[in-house]
């Protein structure tokens, strides 16, 4: 029976299950007898089936092109910044915003959507 290492870091941890669920169907063997034999909990191994058939999307961030007439967006106190996040949420920014509030609306959203 192998051991299963005790730190890895998380593309290790990914590594570590890609090959074990490429063993296991390369075996033919059950997903019960497979994690049996390698010492591996039935659990753990559909966790990291279910997260690597469905990766989670990566945040990041998206090109913002400005019309070429557009100077600025805080040239006057009527102009705004119309941010859009990927999961259609729509957030309109003035001049004089506050940073801060800014940065938590995000990581609530970012919570909300998940």
């Amino acid at each position: 029976m192998k051991s299963k290492p005790t730190i890895l870091d998380s593309d290790g941890k990914r590594r570590f299950w890609e090959e074990h669920l490429a063993g296991w169907q390369a075996s033919g063997r059950s997903q019960r007898d497979y994690c049996r034999e390698q010492g591996l909990t039935l659990s753990g191994f559909g966790y990291w089936r279910r997260r690597l058939r469905n990766p989670e999307p990566v945040p990041g961030f998206v090109p913002v092109q400005l019309d070429d007439h557009v100077a600025s967006p805080w040239t006057s106190e009527s102009a705004s910044l119309r941010l859009v996040t990927p999961q259609g949420h729509r957030i309109e920014i003035w001049a004089g915003f506050d940073p801060g509030a800014l940065a938590e609306l995000l990581r609530v959203l970012e919570r909300v959507s998940c």
